[in-house]
């Protein structure tokens, strides 16, 4: 009968108590997960696009545009023909605030009909 060398590495060798380490704690094992999930880039929501809204020019003549809401102050920058077209960028009450070619002012919502 031949002797085996190795006959005794199947056991386990018990370690001492005093090295035996402690279960790890709660947070200890949330801080090890987080470690290991891959980070998820996030969403960002496309900004609304805004409709253009279009405005004509009614009153059966020209109608002025000026650079400050205020028919008194407002220094006027343009003269807008009747039935024109022009885009309303905001509308506040009485005065909107439109753009024409290029050039933006404003005008007061009772020459303007929306399209």
């Amino acid at each position: 009968m031949s002797h085996n060398k190795n006959y005794g590495s199947y056991y386990k060798k018990e370690e001492p108590i005093a090295q035996r380490k402690e279960a790890p704690t709660i947070e200890e094992t949330v801080e090890e997960v987080q470690k290991e999930e891959p980070k998820v880039e996030e969403i960002k929501p496309e900004p609304e696009k805004k409709v253009k809204v279009y405005a004509s020019v009614i009153g059966g003549k020209p109608c002025k545009m000026r650079f400050k809401p205020d028919q008194r102050k407002g220094q006027v920058i343009n003269i807008i023909p009747h039935k024109a077209k022009v885009t309303v960028l905001e509308e506040n009450g009485t005065w909107w605030k439109v753009s024409y070619k290029g050039i933006t002012g404003y005008m007061m919502s009772q020459f303007l009909k929306k399209e």
